[in-house]
This record gives C-alpha cells, sequence and structure tokens, in this order.
C-alpha cells in the first residue's frame, strides 16, 4: 500500500539524503539480500556519521529498492530487529530529484555533511554534524517545565 509523505515521514526510524558508493551482496546478516553503502549529505533522523549501510532486497519482486551507484536518494529506512538498516521498493525511498514535495515537508535537516561537493550538496566523504542532542533535549525539557511551572503558578496568584 502506498503511503502518503506525511505519513511514510511518521513511520520512518531513519530519513536522510545520501549517494550510493557501493553495492554489494549482504553477507552480513541472514536476510541476505543487498547492501548498499550510502554516503550521507543530511540527515533528518535515525542515522548518525558519514556514510551507513543499508540492506534490501536483491530484486525488486521481493521489493528490493533499485539503488545504483553515483545517484543520490531521499532514504527512508527501517530497523530490524537487529538493529540493521532496511529499505524496500515501499519505505517510499526515491531519487532526489524526484523528492522536492517531501524535502519541502521535511523542512531543514538536523544534520549536514560539513562539506559540499561540485553540485552543491554534501559530498559524503565527511563527518556529519548532528544539531541535536541529548543534552540539548534535556535542556529544552527543563526550559518547558519552568515555563509551565511560571504559567501555573500565575495563575493560582
Amino acid at each position: 500500500m502506498r503511503q502518503s509523505p506525511e505519513e511514510a515521514i511518521a513511520a520512518a526510524e531513519a530519513l536522510f539524503e545520501a549517494t550510493v558508493t557501493a553495492v554489494s551482496d549482504n553477507t552480513k546478516t541472514d536476510f541476505r539480500g543487498r547492501a548498499v553503502t550510502l554516503a550521507v549529505s543530511r540527515v533528518w533522523k535515525g542515522v548518525e556519521g558519514s556514510q551507513v549501510t543499508a540492506i534490501t532486497a536483491s530484486n525488486s519482486a521481493a521489493c528490493g529498492y533499485p539503488f545504483e551507484v553515483g545517484e543520490s536518494y531521499l532514504v527512508y529506512g527501517y530497523r530490524s530487529r537487529a538493529g540493521d538498516l532496511h529499505v524496500s521498493l515501499c519505505s517510499h525511498t526515491k531519487r532526489i530529484d524526484d523528492a522536492k514535495a517531501d524535502l519541502k515537508l521535511l523542512g531543514k535537516p538536523k544534520a549536514t555533511s560539513t562539506t559540499k561537493g561540485k553540485d552543491g550538496r554534501g559530498d559524503g566523504g565527511c563527518a556529519a554534524t548532528p544539531v541535536g542532542t541529548p543534552a540539548r533535549s534535556a535542556l529544552a525539557f527543563v526550559l518547558i517545565a519552568l515555563v509551565i511551572a511560571r504559567v501555573r503558578r500565575q495563575r493560582v496568584a
């Protein structure tokens, strides 16, 4: 069943832009299929670092996504119980050139590549720079709690 971009964004456990640097047979997990090495340029959620490996079925008949080396994609990924990143034809993944509507909905990424390639996109050869951290999340939570407490005190007084 086809998801709307909003549904796919909400459901994805990993969501990022990346360029395929290699595709090989997957021998590391029981799933088999293909292992796709991706140079990450922008991250909205679920991955860290400049490179990730995604697993997909070996062909489209088994719902494998047809990644091509050198192409850039907006990747919607899901984690297996073992923590491996999986992508399928139904995951809403698409070539970056076909993802304009998705990118508009996503807005600013949480992490980006720190260098740019010739095309203006991240070249994937550098570390991603995380914007959100657990410490910032905790600080935001504390600040929100303080504001709520202050508002409640003002209402009582």
